[in-house]
């Protein structure tokens, strides 16, 4: 696989490690989809760990043990693999709300998080990295979630 590590990793490590406790969280009740993507492109285009808080839960950042010192690593990564000017852009493709039994089984995975999920999303992504040197999109399929009333992106 051409990329060394992208930023790209965040979005596809699972949620099925071991439990953090109770943590707080710091999404926006009413964020749209597209804010939040917006939001997580500026995070890794400007490597600020702190913009993740908005786009994540942070169980799952902290459940990735994603630190400032790996964003720096990942930025200068895609700056090596892409160009000093590389950008994140998104599109999405198809966004379908989940059913209950899939809803369900989100919120069993969620126990251990001492968190519930009310109303979900399926959002079909691209999201292309592209610079000077390489251009890559890649599809992914996210969630669009509503964590204990706040709205975040989840894998």
């Amino acid at each position: 696989m051409k990329k060394i590590l992208s930023i790209l990793c965040v979005l596809l490590i699972t949620i099925t490690l071991t439990g953090c406790g109770t943590i707080s969280t710091s999404g926006a009740e009413e964020s749209s989809v597209e804010q939040l993507l917006d939001l997580y492109v500026k995070s890794f285009e400007e490597n600020k760990l702190e913009t993740l808080y908005k786009v994540f839960p942070e169980f799952y950042i902290k459940e990735i043990n994603m630190t400032q010192e790996k964003m720096t690593t990942i930025y200068e990564r895609n700056k090596d693999e892409f160009g000093d000017d590389f950008k994140v852009t998104y599109k999405i493709n198809s966004k379908e709300k989940i059913s209950t039994d899939k809803l369900n089984q989100l919120n069993d995975n969620f126990k251990k998080y001492n968190v519930k999920v009310t109303e979900c999303y399926e959002v079909n992504t691209t999201i292309t990295f592209s610079g000077s040197k390489f251009t890559d999109p890649d599809t992914y399929p996210l969630g669009y979630c509503k964590i204990d009333g706040k709205w975040y992106i989840i894998e």
